[in-house]
């Protein structure tokens, strides 16, 4: 079985600390865990990448080879390359996609 590297875009290292940071001021108890447990949904990523669903907003571009996986209600969203799975973002679920991608784009 082919094992890819998974790597965190720096985006989605911030996506994740700013969940943390909120989880920590609001139910600290629970923080450590959702995070232990999003970068171990990461990981799992390194062996079968392609069983993430692909990206409804995103299905016109499918070359790009952008999926999904979920740890609810926060949203994985990575594409795969020849030999790494790259994290884009993590979002939360209940949020629009297509707002979450604007305001990235619009952050200078």
């Amino acid at each position: 079985m082919k094992k890819y590297s998974v790597v965190w875009a720096r985006e989605a290292v911030d996506d994740v600390k700013n969940l943390i940071d909120y989880l920590t001021r609001h139910h600290s108890n629970s923080a450590e865990k959702i995070f232990e447990a999003i970068v171990a949904k990461a990981d799992s990523l390194a062996s079968q990448p392609e069983r993430g669903r692909k990206v409804p907003e995103l299905a016109g571009l499918t070359e790009l080879k952008i999926r999904e996986i979920f740890y609810k209600p926060w949203r994985l969203i990575y594409r795969i390359s020849t030999n790494e799975v790259r994290i884009l973002m993590l979002i939360d679920g209940r949020r629009s996609l297509e707002d979450e991608l604007l305001r990235t784009l619009l952050i200078e």
